[in-house]
């Protein structure tokens, strides 16, 4: 009896365990294809963002450390949503769908100074862009 317990407490433990390990993550439309963004995304832009936040943000005139954390973080936020679609045009902008609240930067935001508008956007196009095109040379490497 004790053996059947306990073979029944594994079974759900790993259950348990395969579900809290997987993570679902949005979705990226390149060029009007549509791919997963998985851990390496994330992955490819944390490195970014690192290098952005110790490297080339101290020297932009309008330097707010905490001001990058916090639109950084929604940005991951929003990122980590499986219903989040990020889209990369033909002419290379940025757009999205379905967002989780608010994204920094944009019209819909209240009390938000025009610095952090700005800063928003740098963020955008320095390290999130940046990581997209680094993600999908990766998928297309694989594809080729």
């Amino acid at each position: 009896m004790k053996l059947i317990k306990l073979t029944i407490l594994l079974c759900l433990f790993s259950i348990i365990g395969t579900k809290c390990i997987a993570q679902d993550y949005g979705t990226l439309r390149y060029w009007g294809k549509e791919y997963k963004l998985d851990r390496k995304f994330i992955g490819i832009l944390n490195e970014n963002w690192s290098d952005f936040i110790v490297g080339e943000a101290p020297r932009l005139r309008f330097y707010d450390e905490r001001d990058y954390r916090d639109i950084y973080a929604t940005i991951v936020n929003n990122l980590t949503n499986p219903s989040f679609i990020i889209i990369v045009t033909e002419a290379n902008q940025l757009q999205w769908q379905n967002p989780i609240g608010i994204l920094p930067g944009t019209d819909g935001e209240k009390d938000r100074s025009k610095r952090s508008y700005k800063r928003a956007s740098i963020v955008l196009y320095k390290v999130v862009f940046p990581a997209l095109n680094q993600f999908m040379g990766l998928k297309q490497a694989k594809l080729d």
